[in-house]
């Protein structure tokens, strides 16, 4: 019964196990195959797009070099007569042809103002191109737009905004009965800043159909080259070609994949398109100097991905469940087996498994066959055992450091332990680095604290406020000695440094009390406002005195004192020791709310100088006010007329602010009041306007530097002119801006006033 039972269990178990741990591997894997299947598919599509966009891109920009140096070469048209056009400009077009079997045509159009003499009008062009269709290569020389430039056309758009372009895709002829789909690049001809004309190159989009036709990553996938408008250039699947994307890709995203290709950006997202589900890549095209980019972009079936995925899992399946049936074979033949001699050890390891592990109980079974080796493996289990019980126990006392080594690789407990010591050992020094900084987050949050008490409490004399932050400031650094240099602006036209206060300075640092300006490491900290930190002093700048006599310090900080980009003065400060870098942010923190508290300081000192010039100037009006009691009644007399005149003068203003386009500005550019008459000729709201900068509504590019140079102009009381276009409604205006600063009785401007007026056009 007993042998019955200890192979049924072994059975039972043992292939039971195994079955779940088959389910959990094998099920596991499946998943993983499953999941990594489709990550590398989706990770091979959009590096095949980016690929192939690359590629694409490369041959684009191959011929807007091709452009460009053509450009370049001809700029000077214009400076050489006609015979010597026809011989070396004219040709090399022709030769450039030649030289690209993927150019059906490349041309020049040129203004005729440019080239042709006595002609002054600025339109009308001529164009000369060289053609390559059908085998044949032609020439031809026509004159175009004699009657007016063609508002709206290609020409016309890059005459009024000159950039370098790809066109969409179009189909077009250079002979009679025949058609090509074509783009075309083009770049301006600038002729001494202006536009003179256009290069052009018109390619073919066959190559581009026959690259889109070889890349198939995956099996039913399609592939496309997109304009920047959204247009099918080329895709494997013709039907689509010169097909907008909403013909294929529908939904909500459309509008979002249009600004997407737009504005060339990169793009992946899953879509159902005609019953199946696709994963799609988009990859921008980035040409030349284009503001409008194209893009490459990969639809790939999902099916298509998870196919070879199943085939895999059904393998990988029927591998498990031959390996189980082996396994199931293997363990009752080898039951058998071993149920005798597991009866003799039954005892030592149920005691071993009641944590009785005394070393007198290991097994004396004698045998020449594998339960020696299973004697000699439970024998050297309670010696394992032991040791690890005694390793586990001083860890637990909290010794570290107790030797221990694990039998090997496959020792899972000691492993574990010797894994566990390692964590507490880590979180041991994690626990010291987080009290460390908690340290100096708590000293650097104390010092703060202590420091806006000092700042509180010192704002009224320069020289106690500048010694009571020094001293602090040494002491709690824990640095040797330090100082406090301010920038004395009392004298405009004799600026310098001066050493307001220091603490444990010797005396020949402590004379030296006036630096000029940028002269030191004092006046180089100022001027580049950043914090100084040296190990290397020169042996002169600078002693530490004390009773055992004096030194050169090792470590010197200089901090800007610097609150709202505008600096005050430094610190500084010399020690023999390191100055931590959390020291030193503290510093640069704290030297922040000094530059703050000195602003403020310079201007309570101010404000009591002003105070007691007030007071004399009081006692002075006190005597004068007799005086002027006696003047007041026959002032007041005046007074009344003058109201009269300045309600009459008020009345003549608002008239004169309704009847015109009246616009009040501050200083700075910005549009404080604006009339009534202004506002319904702009068909604005006035919140719409306060608020606005100047060139806020205007219709021409604003010039950043202009605009400064205007209003620094403005603030120097200098009255101005300013003419600009606005075009309201399809409406074309012409507006000349008088702009005039008003002065303070002091003369100084304070805000502008400006009455435009306006022309139509």
């Amino acid at each position: 019964m007993l042998k019955l039972k200890i192979q049924g269990k072994l059975f039972v178990y043992i292939l039971s196990t195994a079955v779940i741990i088959y389910a959990i591997a094998f099920g596991y894997l499946i998943k993983v195959m499953l999941s990594d299947a489709k990550e590398n598919a989706i990770k091979l599509t959009d590096e095949t797009a980016q690929r192939y966009a690359e590629i694409t891109q490369s041959e684009f920009e191959r011929y807007f070099v091709v452009a460009q140096t053509l450009t370049q070469s001809i700029k000077n048209y214009p400076n050489v007569s006609d015979d010597l056009r026809l011989k070396i400009y004219n040709p090399m077009l022709k030769e450039v042809l030649m030289n690209n079997q993927n150019f059906i045509a490349v041309w020049s159009s040129w203004e005729r103002q440019y080239i042709e003499s006595g002609y002054n009008k600025d339109y009308g062009r001529i164009r000369f191109a060289y053609y390559n269709q059908g085998g044949y290569t032609g020439s031809l020389i026509d004159t175009l737009d004699s009657e007016g430039d063609r508002i709206g056309s290609m020409y016309y758009t890059l005459k009024i905004k000159p950039e370098e372009k790809l066109t969409e895709a179009y189909i077009d002829s250079y002979r009679k009965n025949d058609s090509l789909r074509m783009a075309t690049i083009v770049v301006p001809i600038l002729y001494n800043g202006n536009f003179a004309g256009l290069t052009g190159i018109d390619i073919s989009l066959d190559q581009f159909q026959r690259i889109t036709e070889q890349i198939k990553p995956y099996e039913n996938s399609q592939t496309f080259l997109i304009s920047n408008s959204g247009n099918f250039i080329a895709s494997s699947d013709a039907q689509f070609i010169d097909k907008s994307i909403s013909d294929y890709f529908t939904g909500n995203s459309i509008g979002k994949l249009q600004n997407i290709i737009l504005n060339g950006e990169k793009y992946t997202f899953f879509s159902t398109l005609q019953n199946n589900e696709y994963y799609i890549s988009f990859y921008p095209l980035k040409i030349g100097n284009s503001s409008s980019p194209w893009s490459i972009a990969i639809a790939v079936p999902v099916d298509s991905i998870m196919d070879k995925v199943r085939v895999s899992t059904i393998i990988t399946i029927l591998v498990a469940l031959l390996g189980l049936i082996l396994l199931a074979s293997v363990i009752l033949i080898f039951s058998k087996r071993l149920t005798k001699p597991l009866i003799k050890t039954t005892a030592l390891v149920h005691d071993i498994a009641n944590g009785d592990i005394a070393a007198a109980k290991k097994l004396t079974v004698e045998s020449h066959d594998e339960i020696s080796d299973m004697r000699l493996s439970v024998n050297n289990l309670i010696d394992n055992l032991n040791t690890t019980a005694r390793f586990a126990i001083e860890i637990g006392k909290g010794n570290l450091d107790w030797q221990y080594q694990p039998q090997n690789e496959k020792d899972i407990l000691g492993n574990s332990l010797m894994g566990m010591r390692e964590s507490l050992k880590k979180a041991t020094e994690e626990d010291a680095k987080r009290r460390e900084e908690d340290r100096k987050l708590n000293w650097a949050t104390l010092g703060a604290a202590q420091f806006a008490e000092i700042l509180r409490n010192n704002t009224e004399n320069l020289e106690d406020f500048a010694y009571s932050i020094i001293k602090n400031l040494v002491k709690y650094i824990d640095v040797n000695q330090g100082g406090i240099f301010i920038i004395n602006e009392n004298d405009p036209k004799d600026k310098f440094i001066e050493l307001v206060s220091s603490y444990a300075f010797d005396r020949r640092k402590m004379l030296l009390k006036r630096i000029p300006m940028g002269v030191g490491l004092v006046g180089r900290c100022i001027l580049e406002k950043e914090t100084i930190y040296m190990t290397k002093i020169p042996n002169d700048y600078i002693n530490i005195t004390s009773g055992l006599g004096e030194n050169n310090p090792t470590q010197l900080l200089i901090v800007p004192l610097m609150f709202n980009n505008e600096i005050f003065g430094v610190a500084e400060l010399a020690s023999f020791q390191e100055i931590e870098n959390y020291r030193i942010k503290f510093v640069e923190k704290i030297g922040e709310s000094i530059a703050s508290t000195l602003s403020t300081v310079k201007i309570n000192i101010q404000t009591a100088k002003l105070l007691r010039e007030t007071k004399l100037k009081s006692e002075e009006m006190a005597s004068q006010e007799e005086e002027i009691r006696q003047n007041m009644e026959e002032m007041q007399s005046s007074q009344e007329e003058l109201n009269g005149q300045v309600r009459e003068l008020s009345v003549m203003l608002k008239a004169v602010v309704s009847a015109s386009y009246l616009v009040e500005y501050d200083m700075n550019g910005i549009i404080t009041d604006i009339s009534q008459k202004y506002l319904d000729f702009l068909k604005r709201q006035k919140e719409e306007i306060i608020g606005k900068f100047q060139g806020s509504f205007s219709s021409e590019p604003q010039n950043i530097e202009f605009f400064n140079n205007f209003w620094d102009q403005m603030r120097a009381g200098i009255p101005k002119r300013y003419f600009q276009e606005l075009f309201i409604d399809g409406k074309h205006y012409k507006i000349t801006g008088n702009y005039s600063p008003l002065l303070t009785p002091d003369g100084l401007p304070y805000k502008v006033v400006n009455i435009d007026e306006i022309e139509a056009i």
